[in-house]
């Protein structure tokens, strides 16, 4: 990109990325895209901070378009690119541990939340099954039924009873499944694009 010599004195390069972190059960657990960049200074590259970089990408983006010139991007790509790679993939790297480390207590939060849940819900249906039995197993509903109803009757009390028995095993089971999906999680960094921004000036001078 090819930017007003008055919005930018000196070249800027943006690697953009993508991140996926995958918890304990390797099942992905969040994705999100990234970005790093900096100024190269006497053919040198500085990184640019976190909030110095977003603010510059906002701006740069309103910028008004100007024509391309093949001969500048091959400049770039054979004699600034090569200088540049490592320091930008870097960057790149480091941002995506810094993000890593911002998410541990998003993982846990969201790990709290799903357990919650789950075990909100389980009590629901402990305490709706426990309803039931109690209505079910009046005398007074036992009295309406005649020997073969009653039988039929007592096996379906017998099943609730058993769905009950089990709620507090499959809640503990659950709650230790969906913990385990957010404990040691691990990112993989992928590359996407690299962004090119220069002074008009520079790009007429041929850098």
């Amino acid at each position: 990109h090819i930017v007003p010599s008055s919005f930018l004195a000196d070249p800027v390069v943006v690697a953009l990325g993508r991140i996926i972190v995958v918890g304990g059960t390797s099942q992905r657990i969040f994705e999100e895209m990234i970005m790093a960049g900096g100024r190269i200074r006497n053919g040198r590259f500085a990184r640019m901070g976190v909030q110095e970089l977003e603010t510059f990408w906002g701006n740069a983006m309103r910028q008004p378009p100007m024509p391309r010139r093949e001969e500048l991007e091959e400049r770039l790509r054979d004699n600034l690119w090569p200088r540049t790679a490592p320091a930008l993939y870097q960057a790149l790297q480091a941002r995506c541990d810094e993000r890593l480390k911002t998410l541990a207590s998003r993982m846990e939060r969201r790990a709290n939340e799903e357990v919650a849940r789950f075990e909100a819900i389980m009590d629901e249906l402990a305490a709706a099954i426990r309803a039931q039995l109690e209505v079910m197993q009046t005398p007074r509903q036992l009295s309406l039924f005649d020997d073969e109803e009653r039988e039929a009757f007592q096996a379906d009390v017998a099943v609730l009873k058993e769905r009950l028995r089990r709620i507090p095993g499959e809640k503990a089971e659950e709650s230790r499944h969906l913990r385990a999906r957010y404990e040691d999680p691990r990112q993989t960094l992928f590359p996407l694009a690299v962004l090119w921004f220069v002074p008009a000036s520079l790009a007429r001078a041929g850098m």
